[in-house]
C-alpha cells in the first residue's frame, strides 16, 4: 500500500520528528521516489516545539530537499507548507498538463502524519492517536479543489526501526532493553527528563528503577516493575512531552 500510494502521488510528503530528523529519515525511500519515479519530495518536521527552532532551521537547511517544520499542539506552520504546496501544484499542474494533483503522506507510525493533515485542513479530518499504527486504510482529503491530501498508513517497515526512534507501541512491544538502549543514547540530549518524571538520570538503569519506586510500580512480591516504568518513558517520548538539544 505504502507504494502504490507513492506511485499514485505527485508530490510526497515525509514526515519526520524534529527531535531525530535524520533518525527517521527513510534515505531508501526518498532515493526511490526522487531518483527512480522523478517525484517532487518534501520533508516536514512535526514537533517542532520540542526543540529549538533556530537549530531546528538549520538542520533542516542541510538537507537535498524542499522542507518545512509544524507543530500541531501550537497550531504553527501550516502556512508555510501549504505555500510549498501551492508552489508545486501550479509547476506540476501546468508541466503534466493535470487540473489536480495528489499528495501523498508517509512516515513512520506515531511521526505526525495526521496532524499535519489535520493542521492543514484546520479539522479533524484524519483521526490520530498516540498508538502507532492507527490510521488504516486509504482517505483522500481535498486541502483545495486541485489539491488532494492521500492519508494512508504509510508506515514504513518496522525493520527499519532503529531503537533511537522509540516510537513503538508499548503495548505490544517488550520495551525495557529497548528504553535503556534508548535512554543512553539520549543520555545529553533530553533536556526536560529530570523535570517531568521528578527522577534524577545517573544511567538508564538506576534511573527506571529509582522511576519505578516513584511511581509505585511494584510487582506482586515488592520487585520493581521496569517494564512498566520503560513504557511510560516510550508514551512521554509518544505523547510529545520529552523535549530534545539538537
Amino acid at each position: 500500500m505504502l507504494k502504490k500510494t507513492i506511485r499514485d502521488s505527485d508530490v510526497i510528503i515525509e514526515v519526520v520528528d524534529a527531535r531525530n530528523i535524520e533518525g527517521t529519515r527513510n534515505p531508501k525511500l526518498e532515493k526511490w521516489i526522487s531518483e527512480k519515479l522523478g517525484k517532487e519530495l518534501m520533508i516536514v518536521a512535526s514537533k517542532s516545539d520540542l526543540v529549538d527552532e533556530e537549530a531546528l532551521k538549520h538542520k533542516l537547511k542541510s538537507l537535498p530537499f524542499k522542507t518545512a517544520y509544524f507543530s500541531y499542539s501550537k497550531r504553527k506552520g501550516a502556512g508555510s507548507i501549504k505555500k510549498l504546496l501551492y508552489v508545486l501544484s501550479y509547476y506540476l499542474k501546468k508541466k503534466a498538463n493535470k487540473d489536480k494533483i495528489k499528495v501523498g503522506i508517509v512516515g513512520y507510525a506515531n511521526i505526525g502524519k495526521s496532524s499535519l493533515i489535520d493542521l492543514l485542513v484546520r479539522g479533524k479530518k484524519a483521526k490520530n492517536s498516540p498508538v502507532p499504527g492507527f490510521t488504516r486504510g486509504v482517505k483522500w482529503i481535498k486541502l483545495r479543489d486541485d489539491i488532494l491530501l492521500i492519508d494512508t498508513p504509510g508506515i514504513f517497515e518496522n525493520k527499519e526501526l532503529a531503537v533511537d526512534k522509540c516510537n513503538i507501541d508499548p503495548e505490544k512491544t517488550e520495551t525495557l532493553d529497548y528504553v535503556i538502549d534508548f535512554l543512553e543514547n539520549y543520555r545529553n540530549k533530553l533536556s526536560n527528563l529530570e523535570e517531568l518524571t521528578g527522577t534524577v538520570f545517573e544511567n538508564p538503569l538506576q534511573f527506571l528503577k529509582d522511576y519505578a519506586k516513584k511511581r509505585g510500580f511494584i510487582k506482586k512480591g515488592g520487585e520493581l516493575d521496569l517494564e512498566r516504568a520503560a513504557k511510560e518513558i516510550v508514551r512521554l517520548w509518544n505523547q510529545g512531552k520529552l523535549r530534545v538539544h539538537i
